[in-house]
């Protein structure tokens, strides 16, 4: 039995959902599987 549904469409990734949340220049991603968010804080330390 297949759960696929033609009539829903793919929305984009998780990583170009969140960058167009908080603003690419904010995500630090140096591993596929690991995503930072950069605040100003950790910017500083």
């Amino acid at each position: 039995m297949s759960v696929e549904n033609p009539d829903i469409e793919s929305g984009p990734s998780l990583l170009e959902g969140l960058g167009n949340i908080v603003g690419q220049p904010n995500l630090l991603v140096d591993d596929e599987n690991r995503l930072f968010y950069s605040t100003d804080v950790y910017r500083r330390a």
